[in-house]
């Protein structure tokens, strides 16, 4: 029988099984739903296990000296009794000699960044310890300029 003598009795089932097939095709190729995303809650877990256990000292200052965070490490290594504490302090109390924090605010300002940036720090007892500073500088929401940074004892 050709196509244009099929009834149209014969063209429906022809349709309705051309659909039913269609139906298989479309529930073989669907994507399998991904697991969930882990939480915000969970990467702020992470986050925090990292910093409180990394063993380099991690920081967040602003450019006008004001410490906003300090690790563990940083604390230890500086020999302050508690974040807190350090937080406290200027961070040019932490520069022995003063050109030394002008030379790295211009640097970071002209770079953006500053790496392997060796200079000399007092730590809360008065001693001095050698240290390199890797850091970036960033804008914080109220458009003030931030950096953050990473700390190695090099005594």
């Amino acid at each position: 029988m050709r196509e244009s003598e099929k009834t149209k009795s014969e063209l429906l089932k022809e349709l309705a099984a051309l659909r039913a097939r269609l139906a298989e095709l479309q529930n073989e190729c669907k994507v399998k739903p991904k697991p969930p995303a882990a939480s915000d809650d969970h990467y702020r877990q992470r986050y925090e296990r990292l910093r409180t256990n990394i063993p380099v000292g991690l920081f967040v200052s602003n450019q006008d000296g004001k410490l906003l965070s300090a690790n563990p490490a940083l604390v230890k290594m500086r020999k302050y009794d508690s974040e807190e504490q350090m937080l406290n302090t200027p961070a040019a109390n932490f520069y022995p000699d003063p050109a030394d924090r002008d030379r790295f605010l211009r640097q970071i300002r002209n770079n953006g960044a500053v790496t392997d940036f060796e200079t000399r720090c007092r730590c809360k007892d008065g001693s001095i310890i050698w240290v390199s500073l890797n850091a970036f500088s960033f804008r914080d929401e109220n458009d003030t300029l931030c950096f953050k940074g990473i700390v190695r004892d090099i005594t």
